[in-house]
């Protein structure tokens, strides 16, 4: 993430996109997070991308609008040792989330081959790292937390009793950011 001339340069991991948006947004917090969807029309934003370590080889970031960075929004929120759930910010990188998670003699039985990558972007992309006995990454989610484009919180359990919420948890789950802004993952 560089601005050369003015202008914001971006690419992927890869390197198979480089694109340019008009700004980078950067929350560090859920209320500035929440605030920015909140007043994207009045100040003529369009379209909000997310984006986080940009490991990605899809093009799910590329825009020629905003895009979201979500990086600073990387804190644990909750951790349940009876349960072995560990709640955390969307924007934490899998490496700081499982250093959190030795802390607490925990661990997932199935994790993506890379760390340097977001907890929101490993959900989101659907990242590999799955198994017959212990399903996929994406199996563990127990909890989403989502903004959507104006701003509303949505809690979305993957055991809620409403097949509507049940229906939104499903498309939220490996939705490429589409849906909105996932604030906080539940595994």
């Amino acid at each position: 993430r560089k601005k050369i001339n003015g202008i914001w340069n971006l690419s992927n991991f890869g390197r198979t996109f480089s694109w340019h948006p008009k700004g980078i947004l950067r929350p560090q917090k859920f209320e500035e997070l929440q605030q920015i969807l909140l007043t994207r029309k009045e100040k003529g934003i369009k379209r909000i991308v997310p984006s986080g370590s940009l490991h990605s080889w899809s093009a799910c970031c590329v825009t020629d609008q905003y895009n979201l960075d979500t990086r600073a929004l990387n804190r644990v929120l909750s951790v349940d040792k009876k349960n072995k759930r560990i709640k955390a910010e969307a924007g934490i990188y899998l490496k700081d989330l499982f250093a959190e998670m030795r802390k607490n003699d925990m661990a997932f039985p199935v994790m993506p081959n890379i760390d340097v990558i977001t907890l929101r972007g490993a959900v989101c992309n659907s990242t590999h790292g799955s198994s017959i006995k212990y399903g996929t990454f994406c199996s563990l989610v127990t909890e989403i937390e989502i903004l959507d484009a104006n701003g509303k919180l949505w809690k979305l359990p993957r055991e809620s009793q409403d097949p509507q919420i049940r229906r939104y948890f499903d498309a939220a789950l490996v939705s490429f950011g589409v849906l909105g802004v996932i604030y906080s993952i539940t595994m």
